[in-house]
């Protein structure tokens, strides 16, 4: 799910068997209305993506909601050096996978990627229905 066109097309030219890919912004209408929802999800993946979301939290519940019962959620997302809002905490993580009913399989810093001779954090999420 991508609210882009575009990365839905690049999605859809790879031909990936068993996948399902379609244009559309997470909210709780779309999740309710859209018949793409309905079958729910084995796997949701979120990379890079969730602190440019408008309200991370609530996202997190409505995708929650579409999860199959040994579905799985993975994030990855940049670990905030707490000097600006760029990037996720681990408690925001922990907290969003609490508020939606979530188990918290785990979160933690797993590597860290190099840009411009800086080394970036990154912060892998992963949960499940409860």
């Amino acid at each position: 799910v991508d609210a882009s066109p575009n990365m839905v097309d690049v999605l859809l030219q790879k031909n990936l068997t068993n996948v399902s890919a379609f244009c559309a912004n997470i909210d709780e209408e779309s999740v309710r209305s859209s018949a793409a929802w309905s079958s729910g999800f084995d796997l949701i993946v979120a990379s890079s993506v969730c602190n440019f979301l408008p309200n991370y939290e609530r996202t997190i519940r409505h995708l929650s909601q579409t999860l199959n019962n040994d579905g799985k959620l993975v994030q990855w997302d940049w670990l905030s050096s707490g000097e600006d809002d760029y990037g996720m905490t681990i408690k925001r993580i922990l907290n969003a996978f609490d508020n939606a009913d979530l188990n918290t399989i785990f979160v933690e810093k797993v590597f860290e990627v190099k840009f411009d001779d800086v080394m970036i954090p990154v912060l892998m999420g992963v949960a499940s229905p409860l």
